[in-house]
């Protein structure tokens, strides 16, 4: 057979190119128990799969975990919710609960519930799940707002956490806890710690920094770590607390007693821990962690620190959040209600 130019065999050259250039068709194989996504896409995850859990393993901080779990077994009324389930949940759904949390919760709880629900179903569309997110904010109805610049904030007077202070010395387990209560309780007023954060201090976090002591935060609201500087007389009160109770490394606030005896205390037995000492102090009832740190910014303001340092000690994202501190002083003290004498 006689080849001509521009011919491969029998077939021209185009067609021969063409052909060989096609693009191969590959076998699909799908792994076994996998779910094929209305998309068409495999998103490897079984339709039986706890898909909260499968949502949180996307985060790494334990206290964005615990918040995020508690929002989602809220809003789906139980912890395991599997494909099946996911996709059931309808706009109509995510407004009615939104109405009966309104009846039961803060408008911050209401919108953190919302805001998690959003973030989950935003991840079952990004892993082709559901087409779309019934709890997206141009499908829901609006909610209550909280006016932030006024909400109440509480706060002790000097003369108050004096007294708090002095009231952790007189514990009827005197022997055991008072120099632990005293030194939690002088470390949230003076480093304005949140929640999460006195709960996870351990002694490796406290350091020196450019002739400073400071204590790193791993568990932050922003989920940044950062670092406060801690006043000496602080330090000096904690570490007689080490020297005290033997504590050389790892959680700085332990269990003294029981079957707990050196473990970690959680955010809720130190707010324990607060409230005793407060009705011993014969101070108002819901005294907590937030509350100390509410007392702390607020001394700082009146003994003179500026807004500006008030804000980077405490932590606060925006000057607004510590404005609000000045907004309420000056709402009381310069009130209409002075002037009407009646």
């Amino acid at each position: 057979m006689t080849v001509q130019r521009g011919q491969v065999g029998s077939l021209p050259l185009s067609v021969w190119l063409r052909e060989r250039l096609r693009p191969v068709k590959w076998l699909s194989v799908r792994p076994p128990n996998t779910m094929i996504t209305p998309n068409g896409h495999a998103a490897h995850i079984s339709a039986d799969t706890d898909l909260i859990e499968k949502f949180l393993a996307k985060y790494e901080r334990p206290n964005t975990i615990r918040i995020y779990r508690y929002f989602l077994r809220l809003f789906f009324g139980k912890g395991v919710v599997n494909i099946q389930e996911a996709r059931a949940i309808t706009t109509d759904y995510v407004n009615k609960k939104i109405e009966e949390a309104e009846k039961v919760f803060a408008p911050s709880t209401v919108e953190g519930l919302v805001t998690t629900a959003s973030l989950f179903f935003d991840w079952l569309c990004a892993i082709d799940i559901v087409r779309k997110n019934p709890a997206n904010k141009h499908l829901i109805r609006k909610r209550r707002r909280e006016n932030r610049a006024q909400r109440k904030i509480f706060a002790l007077s000097k003369e108050e956490a004096q007294r708090l202070l002095d009231a952790t010395f007189t514990g009827p387990n005197r022997c055991n806890t008072e120099k632990r209560n005293h030194a939690i309780v002088l470390t949230l007023i003076n480093c304005l710690l949140r929640r999460s954060e006195i709960s996870a201090v351990d002694v490796e976090h406290i350091r020196r920094l450019h002739g400073h002591w400071v204590l790193d935060l791993p568990e932050t609201k922003g989920g940044i770590n950062q670092f406060v500087k801690i006043p000496v007389h602080v330090v000096d009160t904690i570490q007689d607390m080490r020297a005290y109770y033997g504590i050389e490394s790892g959680p700085l606030w332990r269990a003294m007693t029981g079957p707990t005896l050196g473990t970690r205390l959680s955010s809720r037995q130190i707010n324990y821990v607060i409230w005793r000492a407060a009705k011993r102090a014969g101070l108002p009832p819901g005294i907590s962690i937030h509350t100390l740190r509410h007392t702390g910014c607020t001394l700082a303001l009146e003994a003179g620190a500026t807004l500006h340092q008030v804000q980077i000690h405490a932590r606060h994202k925006s000057i607004n959040t510590t404005l609000r501190y000045i907004h309420q002083r000056d709402k009381l003290n310069n009130s209409a209600a002075d002037f009407i004498g009646i």
